[in-house]
């Protein structure tokens, strides 16, 4: 050997350097000693185990040199031992750390006293595990549980023992299930079964009970170990109650309590008492034939006898059946035996018939295989999903028999596949890409292959393919097939690329949408107008794929509108009227909808929009749009304004009221640019008003205390009107508020000669006739201002009542009724007449005395005396004054009298716009609690329709995250369990030293740790999802309690509008019934039978001297009484019924109509009959 320079000492130390010893302390056989601290000398290089990462160190009182490891060698002399110990304890390497350890899992502590809760075991040192028992917390648990358990000392054991944290328990173990104790011996009177492990359960044995079962069985079960006859020393987790393998079916008899284990082996039960019953019986076979190696054969319909309980796979759920030609008995499953001969089979088949397969090709795990036109024999009925309607057939080459529905079995061969194509043919999807429910897809330009003719729409026209990628075959019509590639998509676009859509706003009758700036998928090349220029879309939200031309695509998103609108912004048309070849028409003020940028002439400084009514939309320039509506007066869209002007109805029925409340839709659409569009409620479209008709502020008092409705005589000089003359003495009603000052808005009775209001001035305007004003005395006519002042005064007040409420309503007309009282206590001071008229009278019943000689010349003076009205009106009012009745009639009416009538015809007047008024608030009253309800219905009802969306949205989140988590925990512990064993084979391999064993060891440790923490991440996240469900549950929650709250609301709403209604019609009937008690009282009792009438009263005496001083609603309480009608109804009304009631026409005011009734019901007749006028 040659020679050369001594080789380095390891660690860089030199001979004869001086170390002190850090190990622990050791004596050696050949009585040299280790001293923990002691210092030696170096002599050489270690040899053994050692060698290469140790020195032979030489101490003194040593014999000779040891070999010692560099990692218990210092230069530096070692600290003393901490903790007080004598002396120094051999510690493992693995246990011993520079880090300071972390605390104990499960935040236990040294010292703690825990429970063991698992089942009992023994260890091969002799130490035990026995459940119930507590033990006394020593430190971290080692190898398999490391990270998960404790080290535990428990009494009577000569060391501490490895325990998993779940078998730990503060607080002692409950009773195991049962009522059963450690050690007790139990039978088994399930299934034998085996298990992978090796451990068996064999039906009879006996075992011991070690502790409580775990898993499915936990809280119902026991852990059972072997005892005089279970199959080997291990623990099996048993159910308390176990009906073998076919226990649902009822061969076994469950049981539910610890008798049972003991009850079944005592007494015979599940397929030995089945088969002692039915032994005299002969079964019929109703599953499918099948022919065994032995030569013994099963076949449909085939009768046996049983000639014991089944072994095997079916034991305690089958018998042994014995049949006709076969060597030996055959273990039958139950639910396929029957004491009835089973039915034919479906489609009239019977057993061996030659069927061909006519539906796609499929495969199954099991490796068998459907094959279209392939020819098999019937074995029996189908099973499952086509019991009933499909066959078990046995086809060439497969193992097992297999289902067929019967519409795919047939007789005949199927014919030739469409097109000509075959089996296993190569074809291209041409048609768009779409994706099912399924998973499975169809992507333009793939390959597939044909499987089978297609089924459903496509039936005879179509295949069935089965694409790469997809778990079932797909019906597809010919016409997307092709042997050849279809060629590139137009534009150089590929399917899944996504484009924007650069077009207008378009909605489709299946209800899928193209929104201008959406981003979509290219799916397929374009059909029909767009084919060769355009691509099939899909676009979020829609059902179906849309065809696009090309240049509505872009790969960019489009740029802003211009003007910087938006999709979906409102603007107005501020342009002239136009109208378009299609029909479409836009309208100046008309509001349409932006669509889309426009194109041609207006393309860059332009918009499309649709306005309502139209086809299609229109392209507009931007001056010509605009957001806000310029309206004569000011006003703006929406906004609520009063009708000021003069009451009108239009051709359409629709009307506007003087007071009334309306939004502004628009412009007039008449052309008129002074006036707007009106929508008043109760109309069924709108109505054009002028902007000096509409006020912001409420309606004010008509000029002249006059009301709306209120009937007056035009007093000023004849004036012509339109195509009319205004005459004096004309008499018309109050709509409203005239265009001129002081001046009211009348419409007059004669339609022939004006049409529509005339603006009149107060002025000309009265309550009196101005033909027979000069005929009433001047006390007459104070007594009708007085009135006249008076109701103005009642008219303010039912302006207000009509906003109050219902009780308020009842204290108005109590109101009114004392102020009834008042009147009539005027009136009676009224018709009092002065002296002079008393005089007066006393001279004309002398002259009436005498034969009613002066008469006539009497008459002609007072014609003569009265005051001249004009020729038109002198010669109308002639007739009146010059009739036979009036020398007697007209003397007895006093000027008191006609005030009073006058009085009664206001006030009955007053009652009927009272009741107008009230009639009117009620409805809209319940006008706007009926628009409330609907509107929190409404609310209600998206409310419900959104949480019902969040609740299924939700539902859907948390199942797709509880199925991802679970994924995810069983891909992990797949993984774990990989690594384990990886780690395991790796150890098992590893037979070096013991530095190599450590290595070995810490890597097994390491992978079992990362093993451990992926599966407790799998745990966190798995509670994760099912928090995120939880939530979500009670966010469903939440909302149908505010749907519940909202259909509350409107429950309540509607309770209020019914109150509301009843409390108006209770006031309206209690007034009702007040004004005609009150009639009552003042009629008094009915007059005894007039005297005999003279020659003085041979006109009309039978009706004066009954009705005479009556006022208008005693007469109209005679009326009623008289013809039995109800006199609680209003006067109007009341005198509509007696004018039907009587066949008399309802001419002139209340009054006149309840003077002629009268006259035709009481007079008497002493002569010739009077002219009824």
């Amino acid at each position: 050997m040659a020679s050369g320079a001594r080789p380095a000492l390891p660690g860089g130390h030199e001979l004869g350097d001086q170390l002190y010893y850090t190990g622990s302390s050791q004596t050696f056989e050949s009585g040299n000693k280790l001293t923990h601290g002691q210092s030696g000398e170096v002599v050489g290089p270690a040899t053994g185990k050692h060698q290469g990462n140790g020195l032979q160190m030489l101490f003194p009182g040593n014999k000779g040199s040891i070999n010692c490891s560099l990692l218990r060698l210092s230069r530096e002399e070692p600290p003393p031992l901490p903790g007080g110990n004598k002396g120094s304890i051999n510690c493992y390497l693995p246990q011993l750390s520079l880090e300071k350890p972390p605390p104990l899992p499960g935040g236990h502590e040294l010292g703690d006293q825990l429970y063991y809760a698992g089942s009992n075991q023994t260890f091969e040192s002799g130490d035990k595990l026995v459940h119930g028992q507590s033990g006394e917390v020593v430190g971290p648990a080692t190898d398999f549980h490391q990270g998960n358990g404790l080290q535990m000392l428990f009494p009577g054991n000569k060391g501490h023992v490895d325990c998993y944290l779940p078998q730990l328990s503060r607080e002692k173990p409950p009773p195991l299930p049962g009522g059963h104790e450690l050690g007790d011996q139990l039978y088994w009177t399930g299934s034998s079964h085996s298990f992978e492990s090796g451990n068996k359960l064999t039906h009879g044995q006996q075992g011991e009970v070690v502790g409580p079962a775990t898993g499915e069985h936990q809280g119902n079960g026991l852990k059972m170990r072997g005892g005089k006859r279970f199959s080997g020393d291990v623990k099996v987790v048993c159910p308390l109650t176990s009906g073998g393998e076919h226990g649902r079916n009822g061969a076994f008899v469950a049981f539910g309590n610890t008798e049972a284990f003991y009850r079944n082996m005592a007494q015979p039960r599940g397929a030995a008492a089945s088969a002692g019953r039915s032994r005299d019986r002969r079964p019929y076979w109703t599953g499918s034939s099948h022919s065994f190696e032995s030569g013994d054969t099963l076949t449909h319909g085939q009768q046996g006898e049983v000639v014991g309980p089944a072994t095997g796979a079916h034991q305690g759920n089958g018998l042994q059946v014995l049949f006709p030609g076969n060597k030996g008995s055959i273990n039958c499953y139950l639910p396929q035996l029957s004491l009835e001969k089973p039915p034919p089979l479906p489609g009239g088949h019977e057993l061996g018939d030659q069927l061909y397969y006519a539906g796609s090709n499929q495969t199954f795990e099991s490796g068998d295989k459907l094959v279209h036109g392939q020819s098999g024999e019937v074995v029996g009925p189908a099973t499952d999903f086509h019991q009933g309607n499909g066959l078990q057939m046995l086809f060439p080459g497969n193992k097992g028999h297999v289902d067929c529905y019967l519409p795919q079995l047939s007789r005949e061969k199927p014919p030739p596949l469409p097109g000509g194509h075959e089996l296993g043919d190569q074809l291209y999807w041409t048609g768009s890409s779409h994706s099912f429910e399924s998973g499975n897809k169809l992507t333009h330009g793939q390959q597939g292959e044909v499987v089978g003719p297609a089924t459903g729409e496509h039936q005879g026209n179509g295949l069935k393919m089965r694409f790469p990628g997809n778990k079932d075959s797909i019906n597809c019509s010919l016409l997307r097939l092709s042997r050849e590639k279809p060629p590139p998509l137009p534009g150089g676009h590929e399917p899944g690329d996504q484009l924007y859509y650069a077009g207008s706003n378009q909605s489709f009758k299946s209800g899928n949408k193209l929104v201008h700036g959406q981003q979509g998928e290219v799916v397929g090349p374009a059909t029909c107008e767009h084919q060769g220029n355009g691509l099939k879309m899909r676009f979020p939200g829609n059902k179906d794929s849309i065809n696009c031309a090309l240049p509505q695509l872009s790969i960019e998103k489009p740029p802003p509108f211009p003007g910087g609108h938006e999709i979906g912004d409102r603007l107005y048309w501020t342009g002239s009227n136009q109208s378009f070849e299609s029909g479409d028409t836009i309208v100046h003020g008309q509001q349409g909808e932006v669509v889309g940028p426009a194109t041609g002439e207006h393309q860059g400084n332009g918009l499309q929009l649709l306005f309502p009514g139209n086809k299609g939309w229109i392209e507009c320039g931007l001056a010509s749009l605009s957001h806000e509506l310029s309206l004569p007066g000011g006003f703006r869209v929406g906004e609520e304004l009063y009708f000021i002007g003069g009451g009108f109805v239009d051709e359409q029925g629709d009307k506007a009221v003087f007071g009334c409340r309306g939004s502004v839709t628009g412009p007039a659409r008449n052309g008129d640019a002074d006036a707007v569009s009106m929508s008043f409620s109760g109309n069924r479209g709108d109505v054009h008003c002028r902007a000096e008709e509409l006020s912001r502020e409420p309606a004010p008092s008509l000029p002249g205390g006059f009301v709306l409705g209120e009937h007056l005589y035009f007093t000023g000089e004849d004036q012509i009107v339109g195509r009319g003359i205004l005459v004096r003495g004309s008499r018309g009603e109050v709509v409203g508020l005239g265009l001129e000052p002081d001046s009211l808005a009348m419409r007059f009775s004669n339609k022939v000669l004006f049409s529509g209001n005339q603006p009149v001035n107060i002025a000309s305007l009265s309550r009196d006739d101005p033909c027979a004003v000069s005929s009433v005395p001047e006390n007459v006519l104070r007594a009708r201002r007085a009135l006249a002042a008076r109701r103005e005064e009642q008219e303010r007040a039912a302006a207000a009542a009509a906003s109050q409420t219902a009780e308020d309503i009842a204290a108005e007309a109590e109101r009114r009724q004392q102020l009834a009282a008042e009147l009539l206590e005027e009136e009676a001071a009224a018709r009092a007449p002065p002296p002079l008229q008393e005089a007066g009278r006393r001279r004309r019943r002398k002259k009436k005395q005498s034969g009613f000689r002066g008469s006539k010349s009497s008459a002609t003076e007072g014609a003569e005396g009265s005051a001249d009205c004009g020729d038109s009106t002198t010669s109308r009012a002639a007739p009146a004054r010059e009739s036979a009745s009036e020398s007697d009639e007209e003397e007895r009416v006093t000027p008191a009298e006609e005030a009073r009538r006058a009085e009664e015809s206001e006030r009955a007047a007053q009652r009927e716009r009272q009741a107008r008024l009230l009639e009117a608030a009620r409805r809209e009253r319940e006008e706007r609690l009926e628009r409330e309800a609907r509107a929190e219905a409404a609310a209600a009802a998206a409310a419900e329709s959104e949480a019902r969306g969040r609740r299924q949205q939700a539902a859907r989140a948390a199942e797709e995250e509880r199925k991802r988590a679970a994924r995810a925990a069983l891909v992990d512990e797949m993984e774990a369990q990989a690594r384990q064993e990886e780690a395991a084979r790796a150890g098992a391999q590893l037979r070096t030293t013991q530095a190599e064993q450590s290595s070995t060891r810490s890597a097994i440790e390491q992978a079992l740790s990362q093993a451990r923490s992926d599966a407790a991440a799998a745990r966190v996240r798995e509670a994760t999802a099912g928090s995120e469900a939880e939530r979500a549950r009670s966010e469903a929650e939440r909302a149908r309690l505010e749907a519940e709250a909202a259909r509350a609301r409107e429950q309540e709403a509607r309770g209020r509008k019914e109150a509301a209604t009843a409390e108006a019609e209770a006031a309206t009937a209690r007034e009702e019934a007040l004004t005609m008690r009150l009639a009552a009282l003042e009629l008094g009792p009915p007059p005894a039978a007039p005297p005999p009438a003279t020659a003085n009263n041979a006109v009309g005496g039978g009706v004066g001297g009954t009705f005479h001083g009556a006022t208008l609603p005693q007469k109209v309480s005679r009326i009623c009484a008289h013809l039995g009608l109800d006199a609680r109804s209003s006067l109007s009304a009341a005198v509509a019924a007696a004018n039907e009631s009587t066949g008399v026409a309802a001419e002139g005011g209340l009054l006149q109509q309840v003077d002629r009734l009268i006259a035709l019901l009481f007079w008497e007749p002493q002569g010739s009959a009077p002219e009824v006028r």
